[in-house]
């Protein structure tokens, strides 16, 4: 195993790899997982997802919950087995059971969207909490979502604000976009533009689309920052290059005005029909105004 791990931090991957087979041989769940994950990625080794899979199950026949939560991923996407997310709750409740958090954290989603079992917001609260209690992120960010919105629980706007924030502390880009969203409102916190500003920067950082053409619009109109059309120009279009409609929509807006681009007809009428085409509806008006198709 030792000598595995050295060999493979020194880039002797197919040495690793016997390594890792010596020991899984031997039955060391740990080298069978990473033997495993060896196949799947294909390290040190011709890929293969059938490979992959036989290791893993391996490792997780003998109670490794890492083991049994990768191979629950694998069922669940289907990676070397039959998609199967029946199969992935149980491997996943496994894990959970032993207290492993990403696995309560899993689980807890298996619940909320229906894999593998009827969907119940109670139960994915009750596995959300156990792994936010163990300081899971993600799991923070949607049991603080749970707690606004009264999902699985009864609402409560306070305790959604602290487990946001817990999750928004430890730069998760979906609760720090959540808590931009409660200062820029003033829900559940005095409003404040300058904290509504520093949330949607790091959820921006951490590639949330919509923190980014947030914080565009924070630019364009002065809202706890100076003023700066140029930087919301460049926000605009970060974000509406990877398909963010309300972005797309803002930065035909920059092109037909001018500000913070030069105005630009052509420009303008193509970022609003690839927006109209999303289904904007003030996109599609736009358009109709200036004659053009989408």
């Amino acid at each position: 195993m030792e000598l595995g791990r050295a060999l493979q931090a020194g880039g002797r991957m197919a040495d690793a790899v016997g390594a890792y087979r010596r020991a899984a041989d031997l039955g060391y769940p740990a080298a069978q997982l990473l033997l495993g994950d060896m196949y799947r990625q294909g390290t040190g080794v011709p890929q293969s997802a059938t490979d992959a899979v036989h290791w893993v199950e391996r490792a997780s026949e003998q109670g490794l919950a890492a083991a049994e939560i990768d191979l629950a991923l694998m069922y669940h996407n289907g990676i070397g087995v039959a998609k199967s997310d029946t199969i992935a709750a149980g491997l996943l409740r496994l894990a959970a059971d032993k207290g492993v958090p990403e696995a309560q954290y899993l689980l807890g989603l298996s619940y909320d969207k229906g894999y593998g079992m009827p969907p119940s917001p109670t139960d994915a609260f009750h596995w959300y909490h156990l792994a936010a209690d163990q300081r899971h992120a993600e799991a923070e960010a949607s049991l603080g979502y749970m707690y606004l919105r009264g999902v699985g629980v009864q609402q409560s706007t306070p305790d959604g604000i602290e487990w946001t924030r817990r999750a928004a502390d430890q730069r998760n880009g979906r609760a720090a976009f959540n808590l931009a969203l409660s200062y820029a409102t003033g829900n559940g916190v005095a409003q404040s533009d300058s904290e509504a500003l520093r949330w949607y920067q790091v959820a921006a950082a951490q590639g949330i689309l919509t923190a980014q053409n947030n914080l565009g619009v924070f630019y364009r109109d002065g809202r706890g920052v100076a003023q700066s059309h140029a930087e919301a120009v460049n926000l605009f279009r970060q974000a509406a290059e990877k398909g963010d409609v309300m972005a797309q929509y803002n930065l035909a807006q920059a092109y037909e005005t001018g500000q913070g681009v030069a105005a630009s007809h052509a420009d303008a009428v193509a970022w609003y029909q690839k927006a109209a085409r999303a289904g904007h509806k003030g996109a599609q008006d736009t358009l109709r105004r200036l004659n053009q198709p989408w």
